[in-house]
């Protein structure tokens, strides 16, 4: 029995499974996502629930070289080769770092999932750059 795969014969750099979600970056830097799309974890630009079966490209980081991904429960990050880290997916416990301040009085809708949108930087400082990542169920750690 021969399987087709859009993945075919590339070289498989880094890839990362959770719950929900599967990925996988190639040594060419693209990103490649499979699965049940839960709070946009998958794609931010797809329907929620959308069961993706066969690996996709992930056309809205498209212009980023991936040089590492990690998928927690219901979201996801990536490493870019020049050191930068986005995610996407769930923000409810603040796992996507996006300047959600736990002691600002914020209405629950300002950083619930699913983010329907571009993947974002997370704020790393001036000057500092990520290394390694690694999300978890309801967080992502970034080591600089």
């Amino acid at each position: 029995m021969q399987v087709s795969s859009r993945l075919g014969s590339k070289s498989i750099l880094h890839s990362s499974c959770a719950t929900y979600q599967s990925a996988c970056a190639t040594s060419r830097g693209t990103l490649y996502v499979v699965g049940k799309n839960v709070h946009g974890c998958v794609d931010p630009n797809s329907p929620e629930g959308e069961v993706i079966t066969r690996p996709m490209i992930l056309d809205c980081i498209d212009n980023i070289r991936v040089a590492q991904v990690s998928c927690g429960y219901d979201h996801t990050a990536v490493l870019s080769a020049n050191g930068s880290v986005l995610t996407w997916g769930s923000n409810l416990h603040g796992q996507l770092g996006h300047h959600f301040n736990c002691h600002q009085k914020v209405e629950s809708t300002d950083y619930q999932g699913p983010t329907n949108c571009r993947p974002k930087g997370m704020a790393l400082g001036m000057g500092r750059r990520a290394s390694s990542i690694a999300c978890g169920t309801n967080y992502t750690l970034v080591l600089t």
